[in-house]
């Protein structure tokens, strides 16, 4: 089946929006409302590897080399908000880090840019996003993001988000939000399934804040298309809710409504929605928020606990949902360091511009990348439903950084693609846990400790897989602008195909212009 093309109206939209951000950055520069700052970087990796306990005798030493140009960009303007982030990756590997049917040299790019425009004042507004990631293509290969080691369950994900809306009060009645959404994803592995998507949706509800009562009307329609046996379904919905604020922390809900799509098959299907929520908000730094839902798929739950300190986090979620594997905020995408690290800072630094720098200055001292894998995910190729369960916690003292992460997932293929490839319907269970504990030693050079363990659980067409990496490294400041690191690691990778076990040492130096 050929992926179809998003319909010329909302291309049109879509590129007339976009235009609406450029537009935004130049009154942002008539102005004098803020502007854009560019900064570069280079760095430089040698990884030396020996790998052993391969069962095809590819055992030896071998050698990765890693050439890495990039650039960042920030926009703090009135009407222009985001940041851009882009890293190029040359790699080369030779010798025993090579792996058969694996890229072992190329590029492999990272992006990660999230721009917010406000086209029209007060009124029309256009939300940006784009990714390019190194993903896992099957949760039963290695995990991708070992650089040490050619992967060839490893492929690049590209994603772009691109959502004009517009939002405002009728006669002080009611608020409104009106926004369009169209998502595309992917893959440089032609045997992947690309996806795209495009949403409609429409909020009204009341306008009073703090009231006791309230109530919300929301209607969406959406259309997913996979270039494979997922298919193309269409999904119309719609839903009211009824609030009532008992306390000014304390929000109830209930909500009922109708959905129908073609998810199951070729007929259309309607099924009933309802549900309701609890929120507790007894400060702004402190969130407990239950909801339980029934849709076509059946039960859809979200528990969430978050609790920021000036220099802790703690956060827990619990979901159960579909996903479309469309966009970059998906519920099966993985979770990354950059992620958490990003939570963990957003007490300290509000603005997230400036979060989005110190994050990034914080992971470099660690010896680390943004876009380490935490938790983990493989690409979609249709309609799914997942139960996941995140915990994170993390703590920043003077000179000692500790963060703990695990997580759980319950995976399951539904819909077209599920029928004509029943053998992937299987569930796919994952878990794991990492770990980071840094130390300043002194106000230039920072010891770093990284440990993490991912599985996959074998089902009746797939055998499990486990691995476990850890690493210690020693990062310093050569000067303003350079910087060096030192790294050790040891990873095993438990399978019963090409199990492996490989020992590392890298050093690396990295320049800021």
């Amino acid at each position: 089946m050929t992926l179809a093309k998003p319909p010329g109206a909302v291309r049109l939209l879509l590129l007339g929006m976009a235009a609406g951000c450029a537009a935004a950055q130049a009154q942002d520069a008539a102005t004098g409302g803020g502007g854009l700052r560019l900064s570069t970087y280079f760095s430089a990796e040698e990884i030396v590897s020996q790998v052993h306990g391969r069962p095809d005798g590819d055992n030896g030493v071998g050698t990765t080399t890693r050439l890495s140009p990039g650039l960042s960009l920030v926009s703090n303007g009135a009407r222009l908000r985001g940041t851009l982030n882009y890293r190029a990756d040359l790699v080369s590997h030779h010798g025993a880090t090579q792996t058969e049917g694996a890229l072992n040299s190329g590029i492999m790019n990272s992006l990660d840019a999230a721009f917010v425009a406000e086209a029209v004042p007060n009124w029309a507004y256009v939300d940006a996003r784009a990714s390019v990631t190194q993903q896992s293509i099957s949760a039963y290969g290695q995990p991708a993001g070992n650089l040490a080691l050619a992967n060839a369950n490893s492929t690049e994900v590209r994603t772009a988000t691109l959502s004009p809306y517009i939002r405002g009060s009728l006669a002080g009645v009611a608020d409104y939000e009106v926004r369009l959404t169209g998502s595309t994803t992917s893959t440089r592995d032609d045997a992947t399934p690309n996806s795209h998507s495009e949403a409609a949706l429409v909020n009204l509800g009341s306008t009073r804040r703090g009231a006791r009562f309230g109530w919300g009307l929301m209607a969406m329609s959406q259309r997913v298309g996979f270039s494979g046996p997922g298919g193309t379904t269409t999904t119309d919905r719609a839903v009211a809710t009824l609030f009532y604020n008992p306390d000014p922390d304390v929000q109830l809900s209930v909500n009922a409504g109708s959905e129908s799509n073609d998810v199951g098959g070729v007929q259309r299907q309607s099924y009933r929605n309802y549900g309701a929520s609890v929120r507790w908000t007894p400060s702004p730094r402190t969130l407990l928020l239950v909801q339980e839902d029934e849709r076509y798929f059946g039960h859809s739950h979200l528990v969430q606990f978050q609790h920021r300190g000036a220099r802790t986090m703690f956060s827990f979620s619990d979901t159960r949902d579909v996903t479309s594997g469309v966009g970059a905020n998906g519920v099966g995408q993985p979770l990354t360091l950059y992620a958490v690290f990003f939570q963990l800072l957003a007490a300290q630094y509000p603005d997230p511009t400036m979060r989005d720098l110190q994050v990034r200055l914080l992971i470099a001292s660690l010896g680390a990348r943004p876009d380490d894998m935490v938790a983990g995910g493989s690409l979609a190729a249709g309609i799914t439903t997942q139960r996941r369960q995140d915990l994170s916690a993390a703590y920043e003292g003077q000179r000692t950084l500790l963060s703990l992460q695990a997580f759980r997932s319950n995976a399951q293929l539904i819909g077209q693609a599920a029928l004509q490839q029943p053998a992937q319907a299987e569930p796919v269970v994952q878990s794991g846990y990492s770990a980071t504990l840094s130390y300043r030693l002194t106000p230039v050079s920072t010891l770093a400790l990284l440990g993490s363990r991912v599985m996959t659980q074998g089902n009746a067409v797939q055998a499990g897989v486990d691995q476990k990496m850890a690493s210690l490294s020693l990062t310093t400041r050569l000067g303003p602008r350079t910087t060096g690191m030192l790294r050790g690691g040891y990873t095993v990778f438990n399978s019963p195909t090409l199990p492996s076990r490989e020992t590392s040492v890298a050093g690396s130096i990295s320049l800021r212009f």
